[in-house]
This record gives C-alpha cells, sequence and structure tokens, in this order.
C-alpha cells in the first residue's frame, strides 16, 4: 500500500481510534448497558437503541450489537436507522464495501440524504474509488444540504485532490 496514497485516511482512523480511545479511558457515570438476548427486545427503535449502546459503549461483544441492527434488516430490509448506523460500524472497522451497500440502499430509500451521500463518498474513498465519490461529493455541493455537510464534502474533496 502506498502510505503517502493513503495518508489522509490514515490520519483519519488514527484520529477514530484515539478518540475511541479516549471515550473508553474516560469514567463512566452513566448507566451501564445491560447486555439482553435478543428475543427478549421488544420493537424496532429499541433494538436499535440498544444496539448503539452495545458498540459504543464498549461494554458487551460488538457483535451482537450489530446481530441486533441485522435483526432489525431481517424485519424490515428498508430500515434507514439500521442500516445507517451498520454502515457507520462498516466504517469504523474498515469495511468499506459493506459501507457502500448500505449507503446506496439509503440513498434508493431516500434520495436527498444527504449525510447517507457524504458517509457512501467516505467508503468509496476508503474502498480506492476516489471517482465514484467525488460525482457524489459535487452532488453535494450541488444540493441545499447544511453547510456541516458541505463542509465535510469539502473536505473529502480536498483528500481526494491530495491523493
Amino acid at each position: 500500500m502506498n502510505l503517502k496514497k493513503h495518508q489522509g485516511q490514515l490520519i483519519t482512523i488514527a484520529g477514530v481510534l484515539v478518540i475511541g480511545a479516549i471515550i473508553l479511558a474516560m469514567p463512566n457515570k452513566g448507566s451501564e448497558v445491560t447486555v439482553v438476548e435478543a428475543s427478549e427486545i421488544e420493537g424496532v427503535d429499541s433494538k436499535i437503541k440498544i444496539a448503539v449502546e452495545i458498540i459504543t459503549s464498549g461494554k458487551g461483544a460488538p457483535m451482537k450489537g450489530i446481530a441486533l441492527l441485522k435483526e432489525v434488516l431481517e424485519e424490515d430490509e428498508n430500515n434507514t436507522e439500521a442500516l445507517y448506523y451498520l454502515g457507520v460500524f462498516s466504517i469504523q472497522s474498515g469495511q468499506f464495501d459493506k459501507g457502500i451497500g448500505r449507503f446506496v440502499t439509503i440513498l434508493k430509500l431516500e434520495p436527498d440524504n444527504q449525510e447517507a451521500r457524504l458517509l457512501l463518498s467516505r467508503c468509496l474513498i476508503g474502498n480506492s474509488q476516489p471517482e465514484e465519490a467525488r460525482i457524489e461529493l459535487d452532488e453535494i455541493m450541488q444540493s441545499g444540504a447544511s453547510k456541516e455537510i458541505k463542509e465535510g464534502a469539502n473536505e473529502l474533496i480536498e483528500e481526494i485532490k491530495k491523493s
């Protein structure tokens, strides 16, 4: 792998890891996440909330949270919230091809979801598809996306230019 070419991605990943380590090191004054069996959880919203807590808190096996999100998709394959979180966790784990599929599905269901488009662009860059990412980023810049989304798009455009 050409390190210079992927320097931006490596910096981003290192930053995510450092932030994650800081969060894990912080004292937890909140309630602990109770890991329960999927069959005991009722309601899609509850499953998603518990899944995200399991994964982000570091308490409990992350794969249990992933399994809950996948269970939600078995019940409703078009649940954009479950797709979104699975896509985000795909980025965090470097599984960009899985993230691409999840964000593409969200955009089929919600074509104006510019946050999903931005995250799709991040996955495309991570999957060595900068030309495809640039198309998505240009679409964001032409849309009515929020200032924050457009700033994120600009950062990714600059990252593509540097590589």
